[in-house]
């Protein structure tokens, strides 16, 4: 069985990608878009199947765009964001609590935030199931686990605490905890009261025995920035024809797989047998995998409250929320030269609810 911990273990930022170099070649180009994806999840990782899934044959959603995929393992854990800073890498995961900062640090960094894929914030605190606390307030005074001090559960908790009046400095105490057995021992040991962390971390610490339940977000964490893909803005105009038609192709994925999750496992599967859990039944393996995607899978969406519904765009209001989070708002004054919408209508550009209903009905 592919177990939720499993899930939850490096689906960093929560994008969900696999660690390797990815070529995409352009049909009408012999320059590839060369990618490299940084997290501890490897190529065969089920979360990928999120984005994935449309690269197989009976989809069809990259071929259709003139499109083939060669991956290339890296064996590292390397930062994606880092590698496009580096020039490493074409395009690769953005998030706040790494791109704010730098710009921060390098104003005139030739950083662009491309594409939302993970639009909503993924971030809350959860204590023990029968814990007394039940909201943000009533942890004033108390031990709060974190993964480290770069995460964004971090600066997620120190926004909210700080904006209820809670010292983070001095009214609470963070302790980095880690993730999976040693974050729930911590909170079930008493170590600490609570854990700030994000939903696939949490995913992998429940089935090994720590039962959680989350406490509500502020308001002010609602319209925010999750993780995006960046970009160099000279790579971006160089090169934007062939990401909207790539980002057309992850657009179309992630609607399969959230309208089907069962057929989309089925599928990442069929392409890569070697993720594939062993030891356990066909029938256990594909529900459990089910249950990962769906900590998830909402957050691939935009707000049912959001004017713009459409996959990918991201908005002023929530990379300004993203800034204050990461309290930096006395030197990032104007967030929109960090990203563009351009090629958001091409990436929808396509009958979603026909996809949809054709998901639904789909068998392998």
């Amino acid at each position: 069985m592919l177990t939720r911990r499993e899930f939850g273990f490096g689906l960093g930022a929560a994008a969900a990608v696999g660690t390797g170099t990815l070529l995409i070649r352009d049909a009408h180009s012999a320059e590839p878009i060369k990618v490299k994806l940084g997290s501890s999840l490897g190529l065969y990782e089920l979360p990928n199947a999120a984005w994935m899934s449309g690269l197989h044959k009976k989809l069809g959603f990259y071929a259709e765009e003139g499109l083939t995929v060669e991956y290339l393992a890296t064996g590292n854990t390397a930062n994606s964001f880092h590698a496009i800073v580096t020039g490493d890498s074409d395009y690769g995961l953005v998030s706040g609590s790494t791109f704010l900062p730098f710009l921060a640090q390098n104003p005139n960094a030739d950083i662009l935030s491309i594409y939302a894929i993970i639009p909503q914030p993924y971030w809350y605190v959860a204590v023990k199931k029968d814990s007394p606390y039940q909201q943000l307030k009533d942890l004033k005074g108390k031990n709060i686990g974190i993964m480290n001090v770069g995460d964004i559960g971090y600066f997620a908790a120190k926004s909210q605490f700080k904006e209820l009046g809670i010292d983070p400095l001095n009214d609470v105490n963070f302790i980095t905890v880690g993730n999976g057995g040693p974050a729930g021992q911590a909170l079930y040991s008493g170590k600490v009261d609570a854990l700030a962390i994000w939903d696939v971390i949490y995913a992998g610490i429940e089935p090994l025995g720590f039962p959680l339940r989350g406490l509500p977000n502020l308001p002010s964490n609602e319209h925010v920035i999750g993780a995006t893909y960046g970009v160099k803005a000279s790579t971006f105009k160089q090169k934007r024809d062939v990401f909207a038609k790539w980002f057309r192709a992850v657009t179309k994925s992630t609607v399969f797989t959230y309208n089907n999750r069962e057929q989309a496992v089925r599928i990442f599967w069929d392409m890569y047998p070697e993720g594939k859990p062993k030891g356990k039944t066909e029938d256990v393996a594909i529900a459990d995998a089910v249950a990962g995607l769906d900590v998830r899978k909402e957050k691939w969406l935009p707000l049912k409250s959001d004017a713009d519904q459409r996959m990918g765009v991201q908005s002023e209001v929530e990379w300004k929320n993203a800034v204050r989070i990461m309290d930096l708002e006395d030197k990032i004054k104007d967030v929109k030269p960090l990203f563009t919408n351009d090629i958001i209508d091409e990436a929808n550009a396509f009958d979603q609810n026909a996809l949809a209903q054709m998901a639904k009905s789909f068998k392998l």
